[in-house]
C-alpha cells in the first residue's frame, strides 16, 4: 500500500505531503513534486509579459518598485533588513567564514610569472586581428590544433623519442605536459572548446588522470575576459551606468567560466552577483558547431562501438548544439533556477540563489550571493566542521528527488557547479542552470519501478518485467 501511494504520488505529481513522514523517510523522497511544466512556449509566456519575466503578481508585490527586495537601515547600523527577516550580524559573519574557508586562488593566477592564456571574446581567437572572419579560417584554427594534439600523442607513443628507455615515470610527465597543452589550446579556441572541455574533465573512465586534473580547472577557474567589456555588456543590458545602479560593483571578476564570468556587487543593501555572457558567443557557436558535426560524423562511421555501447554521436551533437544554445539565454537559466527552487522550496539541505528578474536580461542574470565551498574540496569542508556523509546522502537524495519526483534535473554537475556551507547544519548549494534535463514520466515510472526491484531484491522486476515494460512502450511511440 505504501508503494502505491508513493508511485501515485511521483506519477500523478502529487505533493508528497499525502505521504506520511515516515514513508517520506523510508523511500527517500521526502520533497514536493511541482506541477510545473516546462517547455518553450511556457518559458516564453513567462517572460513575454513584460519583457523582464516579473508578471506574477506576487512576485511584483513582493519587491518594491525599482526591482530591490532590500529595506536599507541607517548608515552605521552595519545590517540590513530582506523583506522583513534579514540576515543579521550572526549570517553575515557565517557567510564570511565560508568565503574565507573557501577562497581559492585560480589556477591562472598561480602560474609563477608565466603569460596568462587568453579566451576568446569575440569570434576567432587570433584570428580576430583581421578585419574580416570566415569559416575558412575558423576551421583552419580548431583543425590546426586537432592535429597537432593527435600528432603528440602519436609522439609521446614512440619509444625512440625517450632519451634512455621509455618507462612509465617518463610516459606521465609527457602526459602532464600535453594535459596542460592541451587545456591552454582548449582556452585559445574559446567558449565551444571549454564547455567540452568541463564535460570531459569528470570522465575519470576514459581519460588519464593527467588530462582530468588539468581540464578540471577549467570547471570555474577560466581566465577571465577584460572587465571593460563587462562593464559595458552591464550598462548596455541594464541601460543605466553601474555606478547608478549598484551602490558598489567590484571591477574584478570573482570567477570566469566557459559562457561568461561573475561579477559582485551591492543592490540597495544586498549582496549579489552579476553572470556576464562573453560577448560574440551565438557568431562562435554558428562556426564552431559546423566544424564539430564534421567531428561527429566522423566518429559515427570509426567508432567500434566494441564496449556494447550504441553511441549516437550526431544524436549526441544535436543534443550539444540546442543545449549551448539556449545557454546563451540567461533568462531560460533564470527560469530554471526559480523551477528548481520550487521544487526543493520544503528542503532545508537545497540551497539555490534568488534571481533579481528587474536587473537580468538574456546576457545579464543577476541573483543572490550565496558563497559555498567546491563539493569536492575536502579538507575546506573538514575545517568547514561538516559531516561528509550526510553530504553525501543528500547529494544522493537530491538527485533522486529531481529524477524520480519532479523529472526536472540539473544536468551538469561538476565541481564548479555544486558548492556546500553550513547552514542548516549543511546543506548543498546548486549553480549554474543553463543546462537541465527533463524525463517524461513514462521513463520515471520504469525507474521508479527498478528502485524498489532493487530495494525488494526482486530479479524478476528489475529485469524481464522492466525490459518487457520498455519495448511495449517504444513499440506504442513509434
Amino acid at each position: 500500500r505504501s508503494k502505491d501511494r508513493l508511485v501515485l504520488a511521483v506519477l500523478e505529481e502529487k505533493s508528497s505531503s499525502a505521504l506520511t513522514e515516515e514513508e517520506a523517510r523510508k523511500f527517500g523522497l521526502n520533497g514536493s513534486a511541482s506541477r510545473l511544466g516546462y517547455d518553450d512556449a511556457a518559458v516564453e509566456a513567462y517572460l513575454g509579459s513584460n519583457g523582464n519575466g516579473n508578471s506574477n503578481s506576487n512576485r511584483s508585490a513582493s519587491r518594491s518598485g525599482n526591482g530591490a527586495s532590500v529595506k536599507p537601515v541607517p548608515s552605521g547600523s552595519g545590517t540590513s533588513v530582506v523583506s522583513g527577516r534579514g540576515p543579521g550580524e550572526d549570517e553575515r559573519r557565517r557567510k564570511e567564514r565560508v568565503e574565507e574557508i573557501g577562497r581559492e586562488d585560480a589556477w591562472f593566477k598561480r602560474s609563477d610569472g608565466e603569460a596568462m592564456p587568453k579566451v576568446s571574446v569575440v569570434p576567432g581567437g587570433r584570428w580576430n586581428r583581421f578585419k574580416t572572419y570566415s569559416t575558412i579560417q575558423r576551421t583552419l584554427e580548431i583543425w590546426g590544433s586537432v592535429f597537432a594534439f593527435i600528432f603528440k600523442v602519436w609522439l609521446n607513443n614512440q619509444k625512440f623519442t625517450y632519451r634512455g628507455g621509455m618507462t612509465e615515470e617518463k610516459r606521465v610527465m609527457r602526459r602532464k605536459v600535453l594535459a596542460k597543452w592541451l587545456k591552454e589550446s582548449i582556452l585559445r579556441l574559446g567558449p565551444t572548446f571549454i564547455k567540452i572541455g568541463q564535460q570531459f574533465s569528470t570522465r575519470v573512465d576514459i581519460l588519464p588522470k593527467e588530462y582530468v586534473d588539468q581540464l578540471s580547472e577549467l570547471q570555474d577557474q577560466v581566465p577571465p575576459f577584460p572587465s571593460e567589456t563587462a562593464v559595458s555588456t552591464i550598462e548596455e543590458e541594464l541601460g543605466a551606468s553601474v555606478n547608478e545602479i549598484f551602490e558598489r560593483f567590484d571591477v574584478e571578476p570573482l570567477a570566469a567560466a566557459s559562457l561568461g564570468q561573475v561579477h559582485r556587487a551591492c543592490l540597495n543593501g544586498q549582496e549579489v552577483v552579476l553572470k556576464v555572457q562573453r560577448p560574440g558567443l551565438k557568431e562562435l557557436f554558428d562556426i564552431d558547431l559546423k566544424n564539430l558535426r564534421v567531428i561527429a560524423e566522423y566518429l559515427q562511421k570509426v567508432d567500434p562501438k566494441s564496449d556494447g555501447a550504441k553511441r549516437d554521436w550526431v544524436a549526441i551533437y544535436d543534443e550539444c548544439a540546442n543545449v549551448l544554445y539556449q545557454e546563451i539565454d540567461y533568462t531560460k537559466e533564470a527560469f530554471n533556477a526559480e523551477k528548481f527552487a520550487e521544487n526543493f522550496k520544503n528542503m532545508d539541505y537545497v540551497k539555490v540563489p534568488e534571481i533579481y528578474w528587474e536587473y537580468t536580461t538574456p546576457q545579464v542574470l543577476t541573483m543572490e550571493y550565496v558563497p559555498g565551498i567546491k563539493i569536492n574540496r575536502i579538507q575546506q569542508i573538514d575545517k568547514l566542521g561538516l559531516d561528509r556523509k550526510r553530504l553525501g546522502r543528500y547529494a544522493v537524495e537530491s538527485y533522486l528527488e529531481q529524477i524520480l519526483s519532479h523529472g526536472f534535473f540539473h544536468a551538469d554537475p561538476h565541481p564548479g557547479n555544486i558548492a556546500v556551507d553550513d547552514a542548516n547544519g549543511g546543506r548543498l548549494i546548486f549553480y549554474d542552470f543553463g543546462m537541465m534535463g527533463s524525463i517524461s514520466p513514462n521513463i520515471r515510472e520504469g525507474l521508479l519501478e527498478v528502485f524498489y526491484g532493487v530495494y525488494e531484491k526482486d530479479p524478476d522486476k528489475v529485469c524481464f518485467k522492466q525490459w518487457f515494460k520498455w519495448v511495449s512502450l517504444f513499440l506504442l511511440e513509434i
